[in-house]
């Protein structure tokens, strides 16, 4: 069926026409395929066949009407002569009225009426016209430009009037002039219907998102109640005006009304608009009218129930799900509970505060082939793809760029839809914005009686893509090319632009303890009063972002809480139970590739560990360039030491700005070790353990010559903790003291 693949949505729909196949307008280019295949007369011979005569018979009609276009356009400069010879005579100061014109063979006579005198203007034909060259310092019309006295008088294309051109045409221009801040004359439907209107936008007004109705029956953009409420709220400036208002029913009112200028942002497009309040109006709806549409260039379909701008006919966008009589706001009221999260499931905004911008490297090339998937992949993946079609996610398009898909198992058995951009993100530029570092999060974390946990559902699909970079971000697969309309996973801009726009978000929630990792948000309270009012806060903050929770990863007023791998209870930071777990059921690896996969997955919990790199020297040394391999009870033992000591991983407490630092030092042959102590007495604790290998040059210093090496690189290690602070450096060595 990889016939059907390539081909274009208006072929399939004609040979569904000619199979008595019922197509909908709603119908997606995969859909159409699998109504031709699941016929029950299909013949793939028969429609492989028919299907190319149709798209042969389109592509023929095309020629043949760029053909005609060709032709029409190769004679303008000839019809333009023949239909204006009286003005081109006068030019030449001949007075003649109505003159006969007798054409023959390349020859055009002009006789006069009114004069004896003849006149015989002879026109070269078309391509002699075109290709002689002017002779020199003569005034030749057809190559000089019009002198000021020979240009054809300015007229009104509309009524005729000269010396004005129909846009400024005093009798052909009927609309009245608005000042700026009276209007003469305001059409407005406001009449109550059962229904809900179906031309609603979503938009964004002065970075307010929400929804309203485009309305060609409005001569001018009207604000509702609840956006005048923002627009005040956000100090805008108003100012006062009057007009006469004329309703549904005919009557007329003369109104004072308050006007505002602002910007409306949609789909990636900004425009200046005057709106409109009327201050009597209560519970109105934001309106676009008809004053809107004109400058955005706006075309509705109401059959469809699509909109799109009219320099880009065949890119439409679905009208916004309609609100009812008590939602109809530009943005969702806050005035409900907000320690509800929102209901699974929902369809995700298609607008949001930041947008994805992918930049390439000059030359850049995206398009990389894909390769096979079976048939249980590939049902799997048909039904990815209409889940994110049906979300706004994802469209078909037609692109230069093209990522492969990848389909990756989870631990439950599940697939993952992913697309691997190594290719485009090779050639793009980076997003050089910080990314905060997981170890100062963990002492940040300090524990509280009680803590929140909130996991961001679907994290990247929440942020749009900037509608000129979105044709980079396609990607190819067995039913079609497809682009993300919201950023997608695997992107190399993606964490530094979901990250920005956390960080956005933590900015407006003032005295409270919240610390976030890209998808992952803590909170943390004292009280369970303040519990309650940091909970609504953020959630508040969530709102007015647009971003949805996955109720399933969120905890509430805990205790003990689960935090980039690692635990956070009253005693401190522990490790995570289940990934110790699973390294002491890994098996003694069996190559130098399973060695370094085991000693990177212990990393992870090296800070726990005393003189880790002493513990792993066997296993490194396996990893060095040129070393022999060899699996024996030196090796065997240090796997053994390595997982038993990460199910006895030290405790270590959060810092404490009060408290006194310590740190303790020893260097031995082959490493040296440090940890990070507070507190005196039976009150020390570990903040944290460090280590390292001696390289080949540091293993030949003296005894001193190391420990002292090992303090000086204590100190650097733990500069962020103890700079500026009063510290004690303990030593066994006694010459160092």
């Amino acid at each position: 069926m990889s016939y059907l693949a390539a081909v274009k949505k208006e072929d399939l729909r004609s040979l569904c026409e000619d199979l008595g196949l019922t197509v909908t307008s709603k119908m997606s280019v995969i859909a159409i395929r699998d109504l031709i295949i699941n016929d029950t007369n299909y013949d793939e011979e028969f429609t492989r066949e028919h299907l190319k005569s149709i798209i042969q018979n389109r592509k023929s009609d095309y020629e043949q009407r760029m053909e005609e276009i060709e032709s029409e356009r190769s004679f303008e400069p000839e019809k333009l002569r023949l239909s204006q010879p009286q003005q081109s005579a006068t030019a030449h100061g001949l007075g003649v009225e109505k003159p006969t014109i007798e054409i023959q063979k390349n020859k055009v006579w002009i006789k006069s009426t009114s004069s004896t005198v003849e006149h015989e203007n002879t026109i070269s034909s078309r391509k002699q016209q075109f290709s002689r060259k002017p002779i020199p310092k003569v005034n030749n019309r057809d190559y000089a430009p019009r002198q000021q006295e020979d240009r054809l008088p300015v007229k009104c294309y509309g009524c005729g009037t000269p010396g004005f051109i129909r846009e400024k045409c005093p009798n052909c221009t009927t609309e009245p002039k608005a000042e700026s801040s009276r209007f003469e004359y305001l059409k407005a439907s406001s009449c109550f219907v059962t229904t809900t209107p179906v031309s609603t936008l979503y938009l964004r007004v002065n970075g307010i998102f929400g929804k309203a109705c485009a309305d060609t029956g409005s001569s001018h953009s009207i604000a509702g109640e609840t956006l005048y409420t923002l627009l005040k709220d956000e100090s805008a400036e108003f100012r006062n005006g009057t007009m006469c208002i004329s309703l549904a029913d005919g009557q007329r009112s003369t109104e004072d009304v308050l006007i505002t200028t602002v910007t409306l942002g949609i789909d990636g497009r900004k425009f200046d608009q005057e709106l409109i309040a009327l201050l009597n109006a209560k519970r109105n709806r934001t309106l676009l009218g008809t004053d809107f549409l004109k400058k955005s260039g706006i075309m509705l379909d109401l059959k469809n129930q699509q909109w799109f701008f009219n320099d880009m006919p065949r890119k439409k966008f679905s009208f916004a799900e309609n609100v009812n009589d008590q939602s109809q706001h530009p943005v969702d009221s806050l005035d409900v509970n907000l320690c509800t999260l929102r209901e699974e499931g929902r369809r995700l905004n298609p607008k949001q505060k930041d947008e994805l911008v992918a930049i390439l490297k000059k030359n850049a090339s995206g398009f990389e082939p894909g390769g096979d998937l079976s048939s249980v992949k590939k049902e799997f993946l048909k039904k990815e793809l209409d889940k994110l079609l049906e979300e706004n996610i994802i469209e078909e398009c037609e692109s230069p760029y093209a990522a492969p898909v990848v389909l990756v198992p989870k631990p439950n058995g599940d697939i993952r839809l992913c697309i691997d951009y190594t290719g485009f993100n090779a050639t793009t530029i980076a997003d050089s914005y910080p990314l905060p570092r997981m170890d100062d999060l963990l002492h940040a974390a300090k524990h509280t009686p009680f803590m929140i946990t909130i996991d961001l559902k679907s994290g990247n699909h929440q942020i749009s893509v900037c509608s000129s970079d979105r044709d980079k971000t396609a990607f190819m697969c067995p039913f079609g090319t497809f682009l993300f309309l919201r950023m997608p996973f695997g992107l190399k801009t993606a964490p530094a632009t979901f990250q920005r726009l956390i960080d956005k978000f933590r900015s407006g929630l003032k005295d409270m303890l919240v610390l976030s990792y890209l998808y992952g948000i803590i909170v943390l309270s004292e009280t369970f009063e303040k519990h309650l009012d940091d909970l609504k806060a953020v959630f508040e903050r969530l709102l007015l972002f647009k971003m949805q929770s996955n109720r399933n990863k969120c905890n509430f007023a805990c205790e003990r809480v689960k935090y980039l791998g690692h635990y956070i209870t009253s005693s401190g930071v522990q490790v995570d139970p289940d990934k110790t777990a699973a390294i002491r059921k890994m098996v003694p690896p069996k190559n130098v590739k399973q060695v370094q996969s085991f000693q990177q997955t212990c990393s992870w919990y090296r800070r726990f560990n005393l003189n880790f790199a002493e513990k792993s020297r066997p296993l490194s040394n396996l990893t060095k360039r040129n070393a022999l391999w060899k699996w024996e009870e030196e090796e065997q033992k240090a796997f053994n030491t390595l997982t038993q000591c990460l199910t006895t991983a030290s405790i270590l407490k959060q810092m404490d700005d009060t408290k006194h630092f310590i740190i303790r030092t020893d260097a031995g042959n082959y490493s040296m070790g440090t940890v990070l102590l507070q507190g005196l007495g039976a009150e020390k604790h570990p903040l944290e353990y460090a280590s390292r290998l001696l390289n080949s040059a540091e293993r030949s210093y003296s005894t001193t010559e190391r420990e002292e090496l090992a303090v000086v690189w204590a100190l650097n290690k733990f500069r962020g903790y103890v700079e500026g602070s009063e510290i004690t450096v303990a030593s066994d060595h006694q010459q160092l003291k």
